[in-house]
């Protein structure tokens, strides 16, 4: 394969907005939102993505080393949907879950070998990473100046459904 052969519309940035932030299963998640050209973020596309993010956090929520906060991406791409979560873990730890769905079917599963979050959903790992730093005190983790730091990308998304 050369170079030539991937396609440029993958490299275009992408809006990334946060779009609120959701409870579930005692954890407190930023819930971002990424598509991929001009089009609105379709919730029908993620239907059943509550469920998917409470099985695979881990409980108690909180604890002396889990703060029950993290994110929550949904990403609408040309070639499928993916639903990306982490929280943070063991005091300095992300956990990361991975679920796709292939164009306009909104049924999820787990990732394939060839299958990851994209480049477009580590922009989002890398400022809540330095946004879990900001809000690290001596005391613990300050939660609200957490979920206050917030990262958007150039757009808007609208969302449909």
């Amino acid at each position: 394969m050369t170079i030539a052969e991937f396609r440029s519309d993958h490299w275009r940035p992408r809006a990334i907005n946060c779009i609120g932030i959701v409870e579930l299963a005692g954890y407190r998640l930023k819930l971002y939102a990424i598509v991929q050209g001009d089009g609105a973020l379709n919730m029908h596309r993620f239907a059943g993505w509550e469920d998917l993010v409470c099985g695979a956090l881990p409980q108690p929520a909180t604890d002396s080393l889990r703060p029950g906060l993290g994110f929550i991406i949904m990403h609408q791409a040309q070639v499928g949907d993916y639903l990306v979560f982490g929280w943070w873990d063991n005091g300095n730890e992300l956990p990361v879950r991975l679920f796709v769905s292939p164009p306009v079917v909104a049924r999820f599963r787990g990732p394939n070998e060839r299958e990851s979050f994209c480049i477009w959903d580590i922009d989002v790992m890398v400022h809540e990473r330095d946004a879990f730093v900001r809000a690290t005190r001596a005391a613990g983790i300050d939660a609200d100046a957490y979920l206050a730091d917030r990262l958007h990308a150039p757009g808007d998304i609208p969302m449909n459904g």
